[in-house]
């Protein structure tokens, strides 16, 4: 019994330590509450966390922070964020390039809008370059704005709580005043 009871102790000890290990829970741990439709994005993710860009008009070493986007940071303008979530690995997410495409380039006149992707994983079969050769815009000089996860899981803002999980694609509308408008799912 007593046995037993060691085993059962180093069983637990194993099992708590590779979820300690879990890149993705502890990217959840650190964005509790996720956002969910009428939620504001707090503050500590709009300022404190920078993410790489490594796709789009801003990279060679840029970096991106969700307050750039936000009116009263950025000096009022009013600007719609499209936030799109995606994993190298998911084919879910690669269907979608092209018709994500064709919606931003119906945008392309209207600087109040901004496609944000981000890409968790780059590498996993996709790199980031990769990645952004998979979009096609009516533009041949215009680039699809890219973002890379570095220590922050930005899915795990958005948890899925009709899967009970973080799950790929998401998408999410900011308002200017970076207000989530729309989340899916």
């Amino acid at each position: 019994s007593i046995l037993r009871i060691e085993n059962m102790t180093k069983y637990l000890s194993l099992i708590m330590s590779l979820i300690a290990a879990s890149p993705l829970l502890l990217a959840w741990s650190d964005a509790e509450p996720y956002y969910v439709v009428g939620d504001p994005i707090l503050a500590e993710h709009l300022n404190q966390f920078e993410f790489d860009v490594c796709n789009g008009e801003e990279e060679n070493g840029s970096t991106f922070k969700f307050a750039d986007n936000y009116h009263e940071a950025n000096g009022g303008q009013e600007t719609v964020t499209v936030l799109v979530i995606a994993a190298a690995w998911c084919s879910g997410c690669i269907s979608e390039i092209e018709p994500l495409a064709s919606l931003e380039d119906s945008f392309a006149d209207d600087e109040r809008v901004r496609f944000v992707y981000t890409l968790y994983d780059p590498g996993q079969p996709y790199s980031c370059a990769q990645w952004a050769n998979m979009f096609s815009y009516e533009d041949a000089e215009k680039e699809a704005f890219i973002i890379t996860e570095n220590s922050v899981n930005i899915a795990s803002w958005f948890y899925n709580d009709e899967l009970n999980t973080i799950s790929y694609p998401q998408h999410a509308i900011l308002t200017s005043d970076m207000v989530v408008h729309y989340k899916s799912p």
